[in-house]
């Protein structure tokens, strides 16, 4: 989405009550544990840089990590029709630009007759470092 196209805030975009690091490499992975439940999990650079994207980035053991556990209806509408908690740590960054924190978020949206699409988002966080 862009913001010049469509309306759009962070709070639609993300939970801003996670502490996520720059953009840089990391890797994700999910699972269907049943017909409804799923869970990912990700783990990711928290020192990234990206006007300097390397490949070191398991070598300091700064990191962002993640699980996610939630619900859906149905696999086809994941995107429309969810509900989960993120549980989620982030080493500090070294550059001083983030501290150590950890936290869980909720988030929840469905698609109500395919018209109306609210959301609902929440978390709570140790540290000072996430946006909200």
């Amino acid at each position: 989405m862009s913001p010049y196209t469509a309306f759009q805030n962070l709070a639609f975009n993300t939970n801003p009550t996670i502490n996520a690091p720059n953009p840089g490499l990391g890797i994700a992975g999910g699972l269907k544990l049943s017909r409804n439940i799923y869970a990912v999990g990700s783990i990711a650079d928290a020192n990234a840089d990206p006007t300097s994207p390397d490949l070191d980035v398991f070598s300091d053991g700064k990191l962002f990590k993640s699980l996610k556990v939630g619900y859906t209806s149905d696999f086809e509408r994941i995107y429309f029709d969810n509900v989960h908690l993120t549980f989620w740590h982030a080493n500090a960054a070294d550059d001083g630009t983030r501290t150590e924190d950890y936290g869980v978020a909720f988030s929840a949206a469905w698609f109500v007759n395919n018209t109306w699409f609210p959301f609902f988002r929440a978390g709570v966080n140790k540290g000072e470092a996430a946006l909200y």
